[in-house]
Order: C-alpha cells, then sequence, then structure tokens
C-alpha cells in the first residue's frame, strides 16, 4: 500500500517536467522537410541529420529569464569548426522564429546564390 501512494505522489512530478520544441528544417526560410526534438536536459549536444534553419516552439516558462540560447554548429558534436564556428546562439522563445543556419555568423551566406551551411548539432544552454 506505502509503495502505491509513493508512485502517485510522484506522477505530478512527472508530468509536470519542464520542456521545449527545437525544429529543425532542411531548407532556408523554415521550409522543407521538418526534425522536431523535445528537449528537457539543458547543456547536452544534439546530433541531427542537418538544417539550413530553425526555431523554437513549446518553450515552458521555466526556461525563460535564465540567459539560455540554443547554439548550432556545423559539427556533428556541438564543437568548434573550422569552416563555421558557433555564435552567440539565440534566445529561447514562443513566438513565431525561424533563424537562418550560419547567419549569426557569416550574412552573406543568405546573399542570393550563395553556398548555404548545414547545421549538424545543436545545445540549449548558459
Amino acid at each position: 500500500m506505502k509503495a502505491t501512494a509513493l508512485v502517485l505522489t510522484a506522477l505530478p512530478l512527472l508530468a509536470s517536467s519542464a520542456t521545449l520544441q527545437v525544429n529543425l528544417f532542411s531548407e532556408p526560410d523554415c521550409k522543407g522537410s521538418k526534425q522536431t526534438f523535445t528537449i528537457g536536459n539543458l547543456e547536452s549536444c544534439h546530433k541531427t541529420q542537418g538544417f539550413k534553419s530553425y526555431g523554437t516552439s513549446n518553450v515552458d516558462q521555466s526556461f525563460f529569464n535564465r540567459e539560455l540560447r540554443l547554439s548550432t554548429w556545423s559539427t556533428e558534436d556541438c564543437r568548434q569548426s573550422a569552416t563555421i564556428t558557433i555564435g552567440e546562439g539565440v534566445a529561447l522563445t514562443n513566438q513565431n522564429n525561424c533563424h537562418e543556419f550560419g547567419a549569426i555568423n557569416d550574412p552573406k551566406s543568405l546573399e542570393p546564390g550563395a553556398r548555404r551551411w548545414t547545421g549538424r548539432s545543436f545545445y540549449v544552454g548558459g
């Protein structure tokens, strides 16, 4: 009987765990095929299939006012690359948002006909 009470007490804690979604797109302007990652653990590197643009959604309120940012890399291990380095990242938001990979570090990558970088990993942290 005590074990049952303990399990029932823990259920609300599991249901209220804070998460956010990172949406990655295969094409610029948040178009093309979409990969969605639901993140609860911060400061972890997430390897992806590759993306050209990205955004956040369904960000739990507990993530705000903590100076957390979404940072992206062209490498698969969230480490600095010789081809493109990480920027300061973007702030988390629930508002409609779309960011082009590479734009923070290389604004020329957004010019018509320019080669677009491909993101390969990301993390959310401070």
